[in-house]
């Protein structure tokens, strides 16, 4: 528990933190004006006719954003463990506590502060341009026709799904970066193995098909409810997996 004070106490006291939150949300509203096919400007003023809500969905379904978004919001911790590594902190760590208590906190801190990361980024930038702009016309892809009259609950359940599953892709990062003790492959192994898994579990039938289900797009049930466990379950076991290789393959270099 100590442990994991000072690790949030390190990334809230972190430039790197809020920097990385910003460039999400400037990201966001970036890829929401290219669907536009305007400038900034224009943007607002077509936000302010007739709603955000749509913009914001096609730029959330578009690769290059989600990736762009992913790199970011693995930059406050996912190479946390290496930087240690390679400063000689780690043993001194241990020595205060204990080898699995270290590598336990650094997997779920990673999958935390990722997420943590990227669900601010995105609900900051949403959450400005709605001060100013309608949500819009919500009747054609909200999941919660009668509880959600203003589309925010819908916009909520999308960044969260996203932020969740790019949690568990950063916890690749900090497992292979146990193996390559290096900065650089802590932040981009995250973008690797996700086009490698989505592209491999869209084509192999039995296995749940991550490229949908990071945004929210899941055939399970019609309750959205049951849909959101089922992609928090998917890819918290995913997380878990990354984990497990992360704590040998740690376990394993920090013994040597």
């Amino acid at each position: 528990m100590k442990l994991t004070f000072v690790y949030f106490k390190r990334v809230f006291s972190s430039p790197v933190f809020y920097v990385s939150i910003l460039c999400i949300a400037a990201l966001v509203w970036w890829g929401m004006c290219a669907f536009a096919y305007t400038s900034i400007i224009s943007s607002i003023f077509i936000w302010k006719q007739f709603g955000f809500i749509n913009y914001f969905y096609f730029m959330l379904e578009v690769g290059t954003y989600r990736k762009l978004i992913m790199l970011f919001a693995s930059l406050p911790f996912a190479a946390e463990f290496s930087r240690e590594f390679r400063q000689n902190c780690s043993k001194y760590i241990i020595s205060r506590s204990s080898i699995s208590s270290y590598l336990i906190t650094h997997g779920v801190m990673c999958f935390f502060i990722t997420f943590l990361t990227a669900f601010v980024g995105m609900m900051l930038c949403t959450g400005i341009i709605g001060t100013f702009a309608p949500v819009g016309d919500i009747s054609d892809i909200t999941l919660f026709t009668d509880i959600d009259k203003t589309g925010w609950l819908y916009i909520t359940y999308k960044c969260f799904h996203f932020a969740v599953s790019l949690g568990a892709w950063s916890v690749s990062g900090t497992a292979l970066s146990a193996i390559f003790p290096d900065t650089f492959v802590a932040v981009c192994t995250p973008l690797i193995m996700s086009y490698i898994l989505e592209f491999v579990s869209v084509r192999v039938d039995f296995l749940p098909n991550l490229h949908d289900l990071c945004r929210s797009h899941a055939d399970i049930s019609d309750n959205p409810f049951i849909r959101s466990a089922y992609i928090v379950f998917v890819f918290a076991m995913l997380a878990l997996g990354f984990g497990i290789i992360f704590f040998f393959a740690a376990k394993r270099r920090l013994r040597e």
